[in-house]
C-alpha cells in the first residue's frame, strides 16, 4: 500500500485561506424608497449576476407610499436563482443613511456593496469586482461606471464616467491617491464598490443619519482609514440621471447647511482618530470650505459670520498650504487668508471673493474671446 503523506497543519490553513479568498461572500444592500418606475430593472440586474460565489441582497423598505415594495416582493417571490434575498422594513421613513445602516447591521457577507434602487448593475459587476480578491483581500475594490439618461425616444444616452478618467486601473493604489480625487470633487459615492465588511465594522463606520450627500463624509472617512484600494478597468455600474429624487439638484440652502455639518464632522473625525492633516486632507477642507463660501457671497454680514463660524473647523497648516499649492505664488495668494487671524481673514476673503476673483475671471474670459 502506498504511504500517505500527511499535510502539515499550517499548509492546510494556508490552502483553506486561499480558497476562501477566491470566493468572498457579498452582501448587496438596496434601500428602497419611491422608486416604482425603476426598482424592477434594479433588482433584475442583481438577479442576473454571473458571480458564482455566495451572494445575498438586502432590501430595506424605507416606508415609501408608492408600489416599489409590492413590485420588489413579486419579483422576489418568482425568483429561483442563487441570490438570497432578505427584506427589512423600517417603521417610518428614516432616510438613505439609516436604510444603509440597517442593511449593514444584518449583512453576513465578507464584502458589502451598496446599490441605489434607481440604478443598475452590469451582469458581471460582482464577478469583476471580486476577481482581484483572488490574490489579496483589499479593503476597497472599485469599478468604473456609465451614467445614462433616458431620452424622449426611450433610448439610453450614456455619458463617460469621471472614475474612468481620474484613477489608475487594475492596480493597487494608495489612500493618498483616493484622497486626491476626493479633493477634486470626484469619487464621493458609497455605491459601485466592494467594501471589506471587517474593515467597516472594526473602524465603526456608519452613515450619518439625516444628512444630505452623506456619501461625501463617508468617502472621506474610508479614504482616511483604508489601507488598500483597487480599481478594475471594467464598467460595473449603471447610474441613472433623474429629473427627481437624489440625482436632481436639491434646495441650495439645505445643501449648504449640510455642508457645514460635513466640515465639522470631518474635523471631529480627524481629531478623534488622530489623523495628521497632510496636503490632500487640507485640499478636502479647502474644497468644502470654498464651496460653502461661494453660497454666502451675497451680503458682507452673511459671508463674515459664516467664515468666522466655520474657519476654526478647517485645519490648514502653513506647510500643507505651501505643499498643496506646489509653491505656486498665485495659488498660495488664493489661500493666504488661512494664515490670517479669522476676523481679518473674513473681510479679506470677502473682498477677494466679491471683487478680485470676479475681476480676474472676467479678464481671463475677455482674453480668451480676443484670441478667438
Amino acid at each position: 500500500m502506498a504511504r500517505q503523506t500527511a499535510v502539515p497543519l499550517y499548509c492546510q490553513i494556508c490552502t483553506k485561506h486561499q480558497i476562501e479568498m477566491k470566493r468572498p461572500s457579498v452582501s448587496i444592500i438596496v434601500p428602497v424608497y419611491h422608486v416604482e418606475p425603476y426598482v424592477e430593472a434594479c433588482l433584475r440586474s442583481v438577479m442576473r449576476q454571473t458571480y458564482d460565489g455566495s451572494m445575498e441582497c438586502i432590501l430595506v423598505d424605507d416606508c415609501g407610499t408608492d408600489e416599489s415594495m409590492a413590485i420588489a416582493g413579486k419579483l422576489i417571490a418568482e425568483y429561483t436563482g442563487a441570490v438570497s434575498f432578505k427584506v427589512l422594513h423600517h417603521t417610518h421613513n428614516r432616510g438613505l443613511s439609516a436604510a444603509r445602516n440597517t442593511g449593514m447591521d444584518v449583512a453576513t457577507g465578507d464584502y458589502l456593496f451598496f446599490l441605489d434602487s434607481d440604478d443598475e448593475l452590469t451582469d458581471d459587476c460582482i464577478e469583476s469586482l471580486a476577481k482581484p480578491l483572488e490574490k489579496e483581500w483589499h479593503d476597497v475594490v472599485m469599478g468604473c461606471l456609465k451614467r445614462y439618461r433616458i431620452l424622449p425616444s426611450g433610448q439610453r444616452e450614456y455619458v463617460e464616467s469621471y472614475l474612468e478618467q481620474h484613477l489608475p486601473h487594475d492596480v493597487v493604489f494608495s489612500p493618498s491617491t483616493m484622497m486626491r480625487t476626493i479633493s477634486e470633487w470626484q469619487n464621493m459615492t458609497a455605491w459601485n464598490r466592494l467594501l471589506r465588511a471587517d474593515f467597516i465594522r472594526q473602524n465603526h463606520l456608519r452613515f450619518k443619519e439625516g444628512l444630505i450627500y452623506e456619501d461625501h463624509l463617508w468617502s472621506f472617512q474610508i479614504a482616511c482609514l483604508a489601507s488598500s484600494f483597487y480599481v478594475v478597468s471594467h464598467t460595473t455600474y449603471l447610474y441613472r440621471y433623474r429629473d427627481d429624487g437624489l440625482s436632481a439638484p436639491d434646495d441650495g440652502r439645505k445643501y449648504y447647511n449640510n455642508l457645514m455639518i460635513i466640515i465639522k464632522d470631518i474635523t471631529a473625525f480627524v481629531d478623534e482618530r488622530q489623523i495628521e492633516t497632510d496636503d490632500y486632507i487640507y485640499r478636502v477642507y479647502r474644497l468644502f470650505f470654498y464651496k460653502l463660501l461661494d453660497f454666502h457671497t451675497t451680503t458682507l454680514s452673511d459671508f463674515v459670520s459664516t467664515y468666522q463660524e466655520m474657519r476654526p473647523y478647517v485645519k490648514a497648516p502653513v506647510k500643507s498650504i505651501i505643499h498643496a499649492n506646489g509653491f505656486h505664488i498665485k495659488k498660495i495668494f488664493h489661500d493666504l487668508h488661512f494664515m490670517m487671524p479669522p476676523f481679518i481673514a473674513s473681510y479679506w476673503e470677502y473682498l477677494c471673493h466679491r471683487y478680485f476673483y470676479v475681476i480676474v475671471s472676467g479678464i481671463k474670459k475677455q482674453i480668451i474671446r480676443d484670441d478667438e
